[in-house]
């Protein structure tokens, strides 16, 4: 028998010591009532995830399409609403599990654009809802955006009433853009963003829902791929998948989907379709499919530009907030930019330069409210 020695550890000893009731004090009653928690992997029940498209979109949870405009980002989410709600095949094999799909969108209207490609893409069209706005009590006949910091509980609440009249469940919500839906939220500022995404995920997590989210491109293309989807890193952060959407480098007529992140299943084949005109009316476009392909998400966004450096820390630093804060077409107040830049402990000549290098276009917002700067034409 092997004697020990007092500095010894033994954990039958220890055992018994945290099993060896004690008398408990206050401390401990404050710690009981508020404290942490803590619970065995062994005890945790594993759940296996619920796909809504096999290893490409889950339930339950945030996915993003994110690419340039008119790549063909919502093009795919109606081909996948028509696939669902006419019981259909997925593109890449499989059914498509009956059921209805919901669409919040702000850019493309629903009589002119949503509902004519939806009909050409083969959808039942009694199964898709179109969210049209919200009223308000003091205000009666005035349409609203319906926004997701505002107005989540409510659209969970009136579920059960939308799938009675779509006869199917509700399997899928897509809002597009998501910027354009998210409310008085800042989507660069990481402090406001994440609770809001926090509470968005856990509304996908009670209704089952897969949300689709709708994102363009940033311009800041010499950033890692992760960074290229217009706003805050937080948005990926909240995906559990997320997709680039872009141009075939092998075949400019073609477009190709392919996984940037996703965390639930190994890496899907990326997948190449093409934007052709209906069948039965040429006037509406639809998506052709053409199966797995070898591009990379990589090989769709290009090497950055060449482009003379920033001089110093500064300059990179106003550069970076530049293209953050203006990169998706944005315009904002230049009182708004000096302000992050205040924040940042950038000096206004700093930022003044990097817009010169950068091309930011300066116009008057009118009534003499200051100027408003952009990095296109059109914003």
């Amino acid at each position: 028998m092997t004697q020990k020695t007092d500095d010894a550890f033994d954990l039958d000893d220890a055992a018994t010591e945290y099993e060896r009731p004690r008398r408990r004090g206050p401390s401990d009653r404050k710690e009981q009532a508020g404290g942490p928690r803590m619970v065995r992997a062994l005890d945790v029940k594993e759940e296996k995830v619920e796909w809504l498209w096999g290893r490409r979109i889950p339930k339950r949870s945030i996915t993003f399409f994110s690419g340039d405009p008119g790549i063909g980002k919502s093009h795919i989410a109606m081909d996948l609403a028509a696939r669902m709600s006419a019981g259909g095949q997925w593109p890449d094999s499989g059914a498509a599990e009956l059921g209805a799909t919901l669409f919040l969108s702000s850019e493309d209207g629903y009589s002119d654009v949503l509902r004519p490609r939806l009909r050409v893409a083969g959808a039942d069209l009694a199964r898709i809802g179109f969210l049209t706005g919200k009223e308000k009590a003091d205000q009666p006949g005035v349409e609203f955006l319906l926004t997701l910091k505002e107005d989540l509980a409510a659209l969970e609440a009136a579920l059960p009433k939308w799938t009675e009249q779509l006869g199917l469940p509700i399997r899928m919500l897509v809002v597009d853009p998501f910027l354009n839906h998210l409310g008085d939220i800042d989507p660069n500022r990481e402090g406001q963003l994440r609770p809001l995404l926090a509470d968005v995920a856990a509304f996908t997590r009670r209704t089952a829902l897969a949300l689709i989210g709708i994102r363009h491109l940033n311009k800041a293309q010499e950033k890692s791929l992760l960074y290229r989807p217009g706003g805050n890193i937080a948005f990926t952060g909240a995906a559990r998948a997320e997709y680039l959407v872009g141009t075939d480098p092998k075949d400019p007529a073609r477009r190709v989907v392919a996984r940037i992140k996703g965390n639930l299943s190994l890496e899907p084949v990326a997948l190449a379709f093409s934007i052709v005109a209906g069948q039965d009316d040429p006037d509406i476009s639809r998506i052709e499919w053409h199966g797995p392909t070898n591009t990379r998400p990589e090989d769709m966004v290009g090497p950055p530009p060449e482009r003379k450096p920033a001089l110093g820390s500064q300059g990179a630093r106003a550069e970076e907030m530049l293209l953050e804060l203006l990169g998706e077409g944005q315009a904002v107040p230049a009182e708004k930019i000096f302000e992050r830049a205040a924040e940042e402990e950038i000096g206004e000549k700093s930022v003044r330069a990097a817009a010169r290098r950068l091309g930011v276009r300066k116009k008057p917002s009118g009534f003499g409210a200051g100027w408003i700067w952009c990095l296109t034409e059109d914003a």
